[in-house]
């Protein structure tokens, strides 16, 4: 594979990022590594009918917008109870999130893959890549760095659904304070096409929030946690930052920061980008009935482990001279 990453973490990122709970990487990913993920994720896309993994959200927010809730229960076997949680967000009384459709426009579909990395040879070796291993590395503070997992997000142009706030800890079965996400955008994010907004400093707080359904501010069924305000509310806060990024920009939060985005309102430009879960020395197993299955993770960890399982894979040590320094 050729160079990756084209320059190391400075110190004021670094700083940034324990501060902020998110900091953008800046012209740091290589035109070949973009050009590669963008292939692989329109593949991820093109194969989507195959995968229990893969959603289109927006075709599922419809449905549940018709009353059609009952007709989801075809699609209820994946890796989601799709009709479950339909039911839980018509039950919460809460809105979808989605802007008013424009009939005069075409509505672009929101999509969501899962494990992508399972399934792709290319994809796989970009999350491991020693490189992404060692900026993670870097920002969380951590002697060692494995993978947790992965996901695509795909926003064609004209989609009304937005993401509804959430910390992605609320989705893990484990605990610690070295933990990241890289979001790595292949298209200009922006206002228009639905970067990605954070709250700075909100990895802190010591409130934990419900899992919720992306396209709703409802919890998973049976879930643990405070509610959290709709997206409006929360992009009005004075803390809350939208990083606008273009292919080549990392955009990495710590696993706790709140976030969330709009919908994609360009009329010719679509949103792909791919997210990679990386923790550090610190995570502990915390199993949580109520999170998504995550069928690829196959283990015998019992809570309070460390997570040293085949199924999340070293990515990167620290040397012993740097551990030395």
């Amino acid at each position: 594979m050729k160079k990756l990453v084209l320059r190391n973490v400075g110190a004021d990122e670094i700083a940034c990022f324990h501060r902020d709970g998110v900091v953008q990487l800046k012209n740091i990913l290589s035109l070949q590594a973009v050009n590669r993920l963008r292939r692989t994720i329109d593949r991820a896309v093109c194969h989507s009918g195959e995968s229990s993994t893969a959603y289109n959200l927006t075709a599922i927010a419809d449905t549940i917008e018709n009353g059609a809730v009952a007709s989801l229960d075809a699609m209820s076997d994946g890796q989601h109870n799709i009709m479950a949680l339909a039911q839980t967000i018509e039950q919460s009384g809460r809105n979808l999130l989605r802007d008013q459709r424009n009939d005069a426009l075409k509505n672009g579909s929101y999509f969501l893959e899962s494990a992508v990395a399972e399934k792709s040879r290319d994809f796989r070796a970009l999350a491991l890549n020693t490189a992404l291993g060692e900026i993670a590395g870097s920002l969380i503070k951590s002697s060692t760095v494995r993978f947790h997992d992965d996901q695509v997000f795909v926003k064609e142009p004209g989609c009304i659904d937005h993401t509804a706030f959430h910390q992605d800890s609320s989705y893990f079965e484990f605990e610690g304070e070295q933990a990241c996400v890289m979001w790595i955008c292949v298209d200009p994010a922006n206002e228009e096409t639905g970067a990605l907004s954070y709250v700075r400093g909100s990895h802190r707080q010591t409130r934990r929030f419900k899992p919720n359904t992306f396209i709703s501010m409802s919890g998973f069924p049976g879930s643990e946690g405070d509610d959290l305000p709709d997206n409006a509310e929360i992009e009005s806060w004075p803390e809350t930052i939208q990083y606008q990024s273009e292919p080549g920009d990392i955009v990495v939060h710590h696993y706790k920061t709140l976030h969330g985005a709009t919908g994609n309102r360009s009329r010719y430009q679509v949103r792909r980008a791919a997210s990679f879960r990386y923790f550090g020395d610190d995570a502990r197993y915390t199993p949580k009935s109520y999170v998504p299955q995550r069928h690829w993770h196959t283990h015998d960890l019992k809570e309070g482990d460390p997570m040293h399982a085949a199924c999340f894979p070293l990515v990167w040590e620290k040397a012993a001279q740097d551990e030395a320094a």
